[in-house]
């Protein structure tokens, strides 16, 4: 697990945010001392989509070409960046405001090309949704889907949309399934 923090712009009023390298400082107006909190790497407000979706992907997208399922979570309250840092500009032809989830479908289709290993393979995509400890399927309408415990530390969405792309066309049909996706997320 990789943990990441984007801080939005600074604001220097009661309660601020202070970044040094992975260091993230918190505090509070009033006589709050603050909280101090370390990731494997913090941006500041002045971190460019790029600068973000770079750090991101380098670590974990060959991992998805190992194999290994692959997560990219944004979390934190209404209005903290979540959508412009998972999705950034949702029109097509937008690259350089594109956020980190169409810019991860763009480099695992160069990493499948530059591997060599591209024709004949197929890629499957859910797009989930967990709100207010609910979840829903963003591929079918919001629908929400029941959890189905697979162990103490795993909950399993039953019923998830799974699309399959054909691989020479992934960055078209996903990012269109991103889009439609987007367009069904519950917005707070």
């Amino acid at each position: 697990v990789w943990v990441v923090v984007r801080t939005r712009p600074y604001n220097d009023g009661p309660g601020s945010v202070r970044l040094n390298r992975n260091h993230v400082r918190v505090t509070g107006g009033g006589t709050s001392a603050g909280y101090d909190f370390y990731a494997d790497e913090a941006f500041n407000g002045d971190a460019t989509q790029a600068d973000v979706c770079d750090y991101i992907g380098s670590r974990t997208l060959p991992h998805a070409l190992n194999g290994e399922h692959v997560c990219l979570m944004a979390y934190g309250q209404t209005g903290s960046g979540k959508t412009h840092t998972m999705f950034g500009s949702l029109e097509a032809g937008q690259t350089e405001q594109q956020g980190m989830a169409f810019r991860a479908v763009g480099t695992l289709a160069k990493l499948l090309r530059a591997g060599g290993g591209f024709a004949g393979l197929s890629v499957d995509f859910s797009f989930l949704e967990v709100y207010n400890d609910e979840l829903y399927d963003l591929l079918d309408c919001g629908k929400k889907l029941s959890k189905q415990r697979s162990s103490e530390q795993h909950c399993v969405p039953t019923g998830l949309t799974r699309r399959t792309c054909v691989a020479d066309e992934m960055e078209t049909q996903v990012h269109g399934w991103l889009r439609e996706g987007a367009d069904t997320r519950t917005v707070g």
